[in-house]
């Protein structure tokens, strides 16, 4: 395989690909027959090349520049007994992630919650009660928090371009479709530094959970490589089968394996994705007008 020539091969077309779609669909319009959507995003061609990115210059310079990053792999926890809470943090850290999240229901005793945890080397974060006594990395404070789940990758970056205010860090819903999510998170990116003015915003992608602990595993793995793919800072993954060391281990494969921080635009390149991703960019732009 090593002595392969790639240039023994015929370069494909989209005249080579119409050709044949028509044998496929006996004669159909293959543009009208395959056009598709995905998670409210319409129009969605069944072919792309590179003359789809001719109009998109600026949109790909942008992604070109942006500097790798070192994203973190984030646990989040329910408080309801300090004990408890602080042994799983303990073990999530020693387990390969970057931070903790305690969401809380009332002030705690701060000191209990973080024996043991040295958090000059990791991110604490703490939501639904804002708690003193402890330096976060987000809170109620400094972070946006999508409310809703949202039916859509453009109703949602809506949403959080008209509530980001102060805030320095987004906190959203990932979507379960892998190229929508890439396209959605990259596309949030395009809109805080063009818009908004605001580059270095931090972006934390939450992957939903899911009724089907088996569908919630696979989830985790595909909507987590792709928030990544996209440009998320961090992620959390829900654990629904096995225990959490497995849904850790989800997020260590992907940063240890896939070695995707090497590379500043993962997804350059990908004329799906860079199209997806204008398409994205465009609905919300023409919801905002």
């Amino acid at each position: 395989m090593k002595d392969i020539q790639f240039s023994d091969f015929p370069k494909a077309n989209f005249d080579d690909w119409l050709s044949a779609a028509k044998k496929q669909l006996k004669k159909e319009d293959p543009l009208s027959e395959l056009i598709w959507e995905s998670h409210e995003t319409p129009s969605l061609n069944p072919y792309y090349d590179s003359t789809d990115l001719s109009e998109l210059t600026n949109q790909v310079q942008f992604f070109q520049k942006l500097p790798p990053h070192q994203w973190k792999l984030y646990e989040e926890i329910q408080v309801k007994n300090e004990r408890e809470a602080n042994s799983e943090a303990l073990e999530g850290l020693a387990g390969g992630c970057d931070g903790i999240i305690f969401n809380l229901s009332n002030e705690i005793d701060t000191e209990l919650l973080l024996k043991g945890i040295d958090t000059s080397s990791c991110d604490v974060s703490t939501f639904s009660v804002y708690q003193k006594g402890i330096f976060t990395r987000m809170n109620c404070d400094n972070t946006l928090v999508e409310g809703n789940t949202s039916s859509s990758p453009a109703s949602q970056i809506s949403e959080i371009l008209d509530g980001l205010k102060h805030q320095k860090h987004i906190y959203r819903n990932s979507f379960s479709d892998f190229f929508s999510e890439i396209a959605t998170v990259r596309a949030l990116r395009y809109f805080l530094a063009s818009e908004k003015g605001i580059p270095d915003v931090f972006i934390h992608s939450s992957i939903q959970p899911h009724s089907n602990p088996e569908y919630q595993w696979f989830t985790n793995t595909i909507a987590g490589l792709a928030s990544i793919l996209g440009g998320s800072h961090s992620i959390s993954l829900p654990t629904a089968i096995g225990d959490k060391r497995i849904t850790r281990n989800v997020g260590n494969l992907i940063r240890e394996e896939s070695k995707i921080t090497s590379y500043s635009d993962q997804c350059g390149g990908s004329y799906f994705v860079e199209s997806l991703t204008a398409k994205i960019v465009e609905l919300v732009k023409e919801s905002i007008r």
